[in-house]
C-alpha cells in the first residue's frame, strides 16, 4: 500500500487541506486509509474531532517512532497519508524517506513559488538516494 507525504517548509499552503481530502478520496476506493498528523499543531486530528463520519483514521504521529508506525500501517494493508508541519526539516525529510508519493502544495503567487525552493532542494537531495514521485 502506498505512502503520500504532503509536505512544504512553507506554512499556509494547503498542507492538512490536501492530506484530508487525498484520504477521502483514497478512502472512497475502498481503501482502508489512516492519515497521520506529524504537525504539532494538530490541524488534522482537529478536523477530524469536527467532523462527522470520517471514512479514515487519524493519528497523531509518534514522533521518533514514525517509520515503525509508517510500516505497521502498511503490513496490515492500509493506505497512508502523512500531514507534515512546517519549517522542520528533520520530519519533511524522514517522513519523505518512506514516502511512496510526495505531494508539495503551492500557492500560484510569486512569494509562495519562490519559498517553495527550500523544500525542492530537501526533496531532490532525497530522490538521489531513493525513488519517490514528487507532485508540485
Amino acid at each position: 500500500m502506498p505512502v503520500y507525504v504532503i509536505t512544504s517548509l512553507k506554512g499556509g499552503v494547503g498542507k492538512t487541506t490536501s492530506a484530508m481530502y487525498l484520504a477521502t478520496i483514497s478512502s472512497w476506493y475502498d481503501r482502508e486509509t489512516v492519515l497521520i498528523d506529524a504537525d504539532e499543531e494538530g490541524s488534522s486530528l482537529s478536523w477530524a474531532a469536527h467532523a462527522e463520519d470520517l471514512p479514515f483514521r487519524v493519528v497523531k504521529a509518534e514522533r521518533d517512532k514514525l517509520l515503525q508506525q509508517v510500516k505497521a500501517f502498511k503490513d496490515k494493508g492500509l493506505n497512508v497519508v502523512i500531514d507534515t508541519p512546517p519549517n522542520n526539516r528533520e520530519v519533511l525529510s524522514r517522513s519523505s524517506m518512506i514516502a511512496d508519493y510526495i505531494i508539495v502544495p503551492v500557492i500560484p503567487t510569486g512569494l509562495d513559488i519562490d519559498r517553495m525552493m527550500p523544500s525542492l532542494l530537501l526533496l531532490r537531495d532525497i530522490q538521489a538516494v531513493k525513488e519517490v514521485e514528487i507532485v508540485i
